[in-house]
């Protein structure tokens, strides 16, 4: 061993370790788009740090699943809200947010999406 349970231990006994929240609150799918795929999870990228930014605990989809795998992927992962923005949404400037613990969902102004998640988000505690 290289001590590494020896330094945790150190943080730990310290109160020197960061505490982590772990779970997520919000996880963006990506609509599986052959010709804008790229730009699609690039804008996603950018949604994601855009929220990280404002304190949320996000998770972007990887790899190239359908969508119903990614709503499958969030709910094992009970996590609350989807996050979806496909090609009219890009057009339109919203984005679509699916609270996966009523089933509903809602289209959001991009410019109103902050306040919108916290808002839902506090109705769940």
């Amino acid at each position: 061993g290289m001590g590494d349970v020896t330094v945790v231990d150190f943080l730990t006994i310290h109160n020197l370790l960061p505490s982590i929240p772990k779970n997520t609150q919000i996880y963006i799918a990506t609509l599986v788009d052959k010709e804008n795929e790229s730009a699609m999870r690039i804008n996603n990228f950018k949604i994601g740090d855009v929220l990280r930014k404002a304190g949320f605990r996000v998770e972007l989809s990887s790899g190239h699943k359908k969508l119903g795998k990614q709503f499958d992927e969030a709910n094992s992962k009970n996590i609350p809200f989807v996050i979806l923005q496909g090609a009219d949404e890009i057009q339109k400037n919203t984005d679509m947010v699916k609270d996966l613990t009523t089933g509903t969902q809602e289209e959001v102004l991009y410019n109103n999406l902050i306040g919108v998640l916290k808002k839902k988000l506090l109705q769940l505690l």
